[in-house]
């Protein structure tokens, strides 16, 4: 009987942590290297797991051994894999492809083969969406606990934070200090799993934006003009800490100062005074503090996108949807999930779109398309002409695919 055996190629560039495709040659080396055991080449979406997740992605495999192949080996991902190696029965091996050595060889490989990794990265639009997630509290998750970014003021509280909350950070998460001791080395606990990264250091390769810090009534309103008007003016900033206020309350980010764990950028949400607080303990808080406001999520998300599509296009911007007025009255009342949900419809400068919230893929379309659109949306389609409505649905159902 062969034994299965996991394979996976990992390229680090500057603790970025990617997995890449083999190549047809590579493929064809291991497996003949391998030939009397059963080879799985794995891919894992690093960005969408975090470091608890992939020990469990590996405890239910069902390999006997896996093996990651690497062009570089840093203390980050070292601390990865000694969490991952302490909890599993798995045999684990670990290859430096840079010097063509095994660093880790639990499972007594032998490979002599100069792997391929490119040089080309996506280190800076990668800050740039930290930056904007960061301040504006808005992830694309949907676990109620999936830590990207952590903020602490001085980096020398690092070790007192609970565990819990370093397992339940995300694989390529970062973690931002203000403050480090001057003349002395500081040594991190291994527990630490994500990317480590000055403040000073990170403001200087981003391109900055303006926050602006209103106040949670202030947004609501314009929210209750929105869903009647459904349009946004020409905005020169976005808005410091939406996610947090107006979204479900999930821990996606956390900010650190003075030892005492808050929910958002502005200090004004604490979850802890006590740093060592583990990562459920803050959700439950979270869940005692956060009020549900009485709009509902669909209103609240298509306000967020029309706000962030006119600060992109600097234009007003007029959006057509469930949960705002145009041709016909705004649906803001029902909760059941809207038909076509995955768009949202918007005219700038008399020109109509449409974009895919999930994939941001745009589509010009026509007034008389929208029309129809937000008919079919609204439940009201049988007043509109029947192969219109068949022809709109069958170009969005398209598109989707």
């Amino acid at each position: 009987m062969t034994s299965a055996i996991g394979i996976v190629k990992i390229q680090n560039i500057d603790d970025v942590l990617i997995c890449i495709d083999f190549s047809k040659e590579e493929k064809n080396y291991l497996e003949e290297k391998y030939s009397n055991n059963n080879l799985c080449f794995e891919k894992y979406n690093l960005d969408t797991l975090t470091v608890n997740d992939f020990l469990d992605e590996l405890e239910f495999s069902d390999y006997r051994d896996f093996i990651i192949i690497t062009n570089e080996l840093t203390i980050r991902m070292e601390n990865i894999l000694s969490y991952i190696r302490g909890n599993l029965e798995i045999n684990i091996s670990v290859y430096n492809a840079k010097i063509n050595s095994f660093f880790i060889n639990d499972t007594n490989s032998d490979l002599d083969y100069s792997f391929y990794f490119s040089e080309e990265d996506d280190i800076e639009q990668r800050l740039q969406n930290s930056y904007e997630c960061l301040y504006q509290g808005v992830y694309n998750y949907n676990e109620n606990i999936h830590i990207k970014h952590l903020y602490i003021d001085d980096i020398k509280d690092l070790n007192k934070i609970h565990s819990s909350i370093f397992r339940n950070c995300s694989f390529n998460s970062l973690i931002l200090f203000s403050k480090a001791p001057k003349g002395e080395i500081l040594e991190l606990d291994s527990n630490i799993y994500s990317k480590i990264m000055g403040m000073e250091d990170f403001m200087s390769k981003i391109r900055k934006i303006s926050f602006l810090d209103i106040k949670k009534d202030d947004v609501l309103e314009d929210i209750i003009r929105f869903s009647q008007e459904g349009t946004l003016e020409n905005n020169h900033y976005l808005i410091r800490d939406f996610g947090k206020y107006f979204f479900e309350p999930r821990i996606y980010s956390l900010f650190i100062k003075n030892e005492k764990i808050y929910y958002d950028s502005q200090y004004s949400i604490c979850l802890s005074e006590d740093i060592n607080t583990s990562v459920n303990e803050l959700l439950h808080e979270l869940n005692s503090l956060k009020s549900k406001d009485d709009f509902n999520s669909f209103l609240t998300y298509d306000y967020y996108l029309g706000h962030l599509l006119s600060f992109q296009y600097n234009k007003k911007i007029q959006i057509i949807s469930r949960n705002t007025n145009r041709y016909l009255e705004n649906y803001s009342n029902i909760k059941k999930m809207p038909i076509f949900n995955e768009w949202l419809a918007f005219i700038v400068d008399n020109q109509g779109y449409f974009l895919h919230k999930l994939t941001l893929r745009l589509f010009k379309v026509n007034e008389e398309f929208l029309k129809v659109y937000e008919y079919i949306i609204k439940e009201a389609e049988g007043y509109m002409d029947l192969k219109l409505v068949n022809d709109v649905k069958r170009m969005l159902n398209n598109a989707n695919e």
